[in-house]
């Protein structure tokens, strides 16, 4: 190669890996930067909306945004796997997109309909989430913003530049709503109706664009196709559910036992947190797509490129995890407004959670590419019952940093199960490579 005479022999080695995995490279560049902006804009908009709304209510935000996830989560169904994947597949065989395209579409309206009706009935239901209902009812728009985030599309064409562009004129229009719009306490029943708005908007004009873009035809939903779809991804679904759970059931958990205001703070250390959590999207969702293809190339191909993406990538969030470890009383302070040595330890010690997700990439990313679902899906929902018991139970008698360790212990027994599958299911997977 001709780049090979213009740099030192001693950079080669490392110089290879990036022109073989090159297009993996600049995927997760593009991302890396917009997202990252992405992340800087909804910390940038922390201080400001605590300091309008206050602490108790940003609480409140909290508690109704991961309620709201949930239905976000049921939105995606498991389209943000199977749909990059067959994406992916319909891109290397020349097929149409249209009808894939349309019937996830009609899937996931399907499926908010089916999920704001029973949200209306649990807060009908249950006092607790009627001294919060205005949040809920209103963030119902982010619900309506998921359906046309059309981001497994983008990715399953390997333009991930594209979706992250989107997603930061999304954030942008957020922040905007945001400045103008939240004025006094009273307005923070509107936060998450500003954010799923820009998300509806910016939304529907990518999806025009993509039909436009991709010569798509138009479809009309089509019943059976439909009911095939829900059923093949609903152990998706489950998984997915049950990584939402694990990410989001603690902070439940503390607005029940400790109030609003510690259900801010630790609010604020998820958010601190989150920008390491993109990186580590960016850097599964980037990859997948390859792997996928890898595994018609032999086992041994899959496993050496994993290992070069992760020698290139490892460092990014590790200097995160120490940057912020470091620096932690400062940005807390300037973030939360107030800061003292129990919620700077317990900062400290949440920031562990990232490195043992980073741990976990290759084992479910080699389950899900050779359609171990099952395997897959065991694991994350044995995670979501050891969590229901954990976290409730450390954060009644330890309060903030109980919670904190039952998320470590979550996850560190996600990761070690993941692996225990890998090896588990190992001659399957080197079958599959031969019978391909």
């Amino acid at each position: 190669m001709n780049w090979k005479n213009r740099f030192p022999k001693r950079w080669h080695p490392v110089l290879t890996k990036l022109v073989a995995a090159r297009l993996a490279f600049f995927n997760f560049i593009s991302l890396g930067l917009l997202k990252t902006t992405d992340a800087l804009i909804l910390l940038f908009l922390i201080p400001i909306i605590i300091s309008r709304v206050g602490i108790d209510n940003f609480g409140i935000i909290a508690f109704a945004q991961v309620g709201l996830n949930y239905g976000r989560t049921f939105v995606d169904y498991g389209f943000n796997i199977s749909g990059v994947r067959q994406i992916a597949l319909a891109q290397k065989e020349k097929r149409s997109f249209s009808e894939l395209f349309f019937q996830v579409l009609y899937c996931k309206a399907f499926i908010a309909i089916l999920f704001t009706i029973g949200l209306c009935l649990l807060i009908y239901w249950i006092p607790f989430l009627q001294n919060k209902a205005s949040a809920f009812y209103w963030g119902l728009w982010l619900v309506v913003g998921q359906i046309f985030f059309a981001d497994w599309f983008f990715i399953g064409l390997q333009k991930s530049y594209l979706l992250t562009i989107a997603n930061l004129i999304i954030k942008c229009v957020f922040a905007l709503f945001i400045w103008f719009g939240i004025q006094e306490e009273a307005d923070y029943i509107y936060v998450l109706a500003f954010q799923g708005g820009a998300t509806a908007l910016i939304g529907i004009l990518v999806t025009l664009y993509i039909v436009w873009q991709f010569k798509l035809r138009f479809q009309w939903p089509r019943g059976r196709v439909i009911k095939a779809y829900l059923q093949s991804d609903f152990r998706l679904l489950g998984t997915n559910l049950a990584i939402e759970m694990n990410s989001s059931y603690s902070l439940l958990v503390l607005n029940v036992l400790m109030g609003d205001a510690i259900t801010g703070y630790f609010n604020v250390m998820y958010r601190l947190v989150q920008p390491l959590r993109f990186l580590l999207i960016i850097f599964s969702q980037t990859i997948f797509p390859i792997i996928c293809a890898k595994t018609k190339e032999g086992w041994l191909a899959l496993k050496t490129f994993l290992q070069n993406a992760f020698l290139l990538f490892v460092a990014f969030p590790l200097i995160g995890v120490l940057g912020l470890m470091f620096f932690a009383e400062p940005i807390f302070l300037y973030f939360a407004g107030t800061v003292n040595p129990e919620l700077l330890y317990s900062l400290r010690l949440y920031l562990i959670v990232p490195i043992i997700i980073l741990a976990n990439i290759p084992a479910y990313q080699v389950l899900l590419a050779y359609e171990l679902k099952s395997a897959y899906a065991s694991i994350y929902l044995i995670g979501v019952i050891f969590n229901l018991i954990t976290a409730y139970v450390l954060t009644r008698f330890f309060g903030l940093n109980g919670l904190i360790v039952s998320v470590l212990l979550v996850e560190t027994l996600t990761c070690v199960g993941l692996y225990i599958m890998v090896k588990k299911h190992f001659k399957q997977i080197t079958k599959a490579v031969e019978v391909l």
